[in-house]
């Protein structure tokens, strides 16, 4: 990932606020299928998103390499315990350790315009991550312009069963 185009796109672009089409299309999503988990915003840039569920009261944590998209992020933090950032490389975060500090454990991951940002090796860098994480329940994101696995503009909504089966929506 290249660290300093994003700082550099955070620092002239500080004022996106509406979130995503993506954003809406998933909080409908946990909220027709009533699920109940805390988010974690993989590369959650300006937060439009995060913030967007954390106003739903979703316990978000917005995580992104760029430290400077991560001091402004931290500037608009009014919703307490519902929303936290650090600035991380979300292919190596350890998801399971983090506390959220309500009493859901399980969490899903939330992925929009992530993958293509990221090479192939970071890529399996996250998939080893995320697949040794055991509170793990969703994945939720938008493989837009994703190369590698010949995907474009399609949705991938995957639950994680206990035995580690996949269920796609």
């Amino acid at each position: 990932m290249d660290i300093n185009y994003w700082n550099q796109f955070y620092t002239n672009n500080p004022d996106i606020h509406q979130p995503s089409d993506f954003a809406k299309f998933v909080f409908s999503f946990l909220k027709s299928k009533k699920i109940k988990n805390n988010l974690f915003d993989l590369g959650c840039g300006n937060a439009r998103d995060t913030v967007f569920f954390a106003l739903n009261n979703i316990y978000s944590h917005g995580i992104d390499q760029s430290d400077s998209v991560i001091k402004l992020d931290q500037n608009k933090n009014n919703l307490d315990d519902f929303l936290t950032f650090s600035n991380h490389d979300f292919t190596l975060f350890n998801f399971d350790s983090f506390d959220f500090s309500c009493p859901i454990i399980k969490y899903c991951l939330y992925s929009r315009f992530t993958l293509h940002a990221i090479n192939y090796k970071e890529e399996d860098t996250l998939l080893n991550t995320i697949a040794n994480q055991k509170n793990l329940e969703w994945l939720l994101g938008d493989l837009c312009k994703c190369p590698r696995w010949k995907i474009l503009n399609t949705y991938y909504m995957v639950k994680r069963t206990i035995q580690k089966q996949i269920k796609c929506y």
